[in-house]
């Protein structure tokens, strides 16, 4: 009797994980069929290759830009949740007074203020493309079926509407972590108020023009690409084959992945593609 009742309750744990995968298993991305939605003009292609990578076709840059937001809501919808509300100062939301201060310094730089505040100052093209964007990321929103990212049930949360201003604070968040050394640069900037120029190279001094360089070799690239620059900043061609065999063997080295990516483009074969269709 204990056996049966223990077997029972294994069957039933068992199909109790098996259906909770498959309720995970539904977060993924649709990469095959056709999907309905309202926003684009004429149909949008998303092929994915055997990475996973897509590859979108539309007729017009906002339909492209539609496609593109469709995509990453497709791929990267906690990850973009979680970007712009770092920008937004509203970690707190999600994570609790662990995040205050993170979202307290946002706040007061007003990263996501002077994202909105540019959005009238953009050209019309870009404000066509944030505005495509945006939609084709709500388009997936209102079109999707099945659960949501895991991370976003264990947060107990659902995104909210992707507006064209999150894009920009994307933008901005990257410029800030690149700008690491910011307070530094704030530092310096106010001993300058102070300081000769003399006492300032002294605490600031200039990289040695004998020390070691990294990526030396690109300026290879400048030598044949912009011959005078290179004259102006001191480069002299010795061998005109040599430096135009390694600038070759450069571009090859750095466009070998879209090389490949534009001779398998045509092999549709090995992709799988999902439309996506005007409503």
């Amino acid at each position: 009797m204990i056996r049966r009742i223990l077997g029972v309750l294994l069957l039933l744990l068992l199909v109790l994980a098996g259906a909770f995968y498959l309720y995970l298993r539904s977060s993924l991305p649709q990469v095959e069929g056709r999907i309905a939605v309202q926003g684009i003009k004429a149909e949008v292609t998303i092929a994915r290759d055997s990475d996973g990578v897509p590859l979108i076709t539309a007729t017009n840059d906002e339909d492209a830009a539609f496609g593109l937001g469709f995509a990453h809501a497709q791929d990267r919808l906690f990850q973009m949740e979680l970007m712009r509300r770092n920008g937004a100062g509203r970690l707190a939301e999600l994570f609790g007074a662990q995040a205050v201060d993170t979202d307290r310094q946002m706040r007061i730089l007003g990263i996501y203020r002077l994202a909105e505040a540019e959005m009238p100052l953009l050209s019309e093209p870009v404000r066509r493309g944030l505005d495509a964007y945006a939609a084709g990321v709500n388009a997936f929103l209102a079109s999707r079926v099945g659960a949501l990212p895991p991370e976003f049930l264990l947060l107990r949360s659902d995104p909210e509407p992707w507006r064209p201003a999150d894009s920009l604070v994307w933008g901005k968040l990257m410029d800030l972590l690149l700008a690491g050394n910011y307070r530094g640069e704030l530092a310096r900037a106010r001993l300058a108020r102070t300081l000769s120029a003399e006492e300032l190279a002294f605490l600031y001094p200039e990289y040695p023009d004998d020390a070691p360089t990294t990526l030396a070799a690109l300026a290879t690239i400048y030598i044949v690409q912009f011959p005078d620059f290179a004259e102006k900043a001191g480069y002299q061609i010795v061998s005109t084959a040599g430096v135009i065999a390694n600038t070759i063997l450069l571009i090859q080295t750095v466009l070998a992945v879209e090389t490949m990516r534009v001779t398998t483009g045509t092999r549709r074969a090995e992709y799988s593609m999902t439309a996506v269709i005007p409503a």
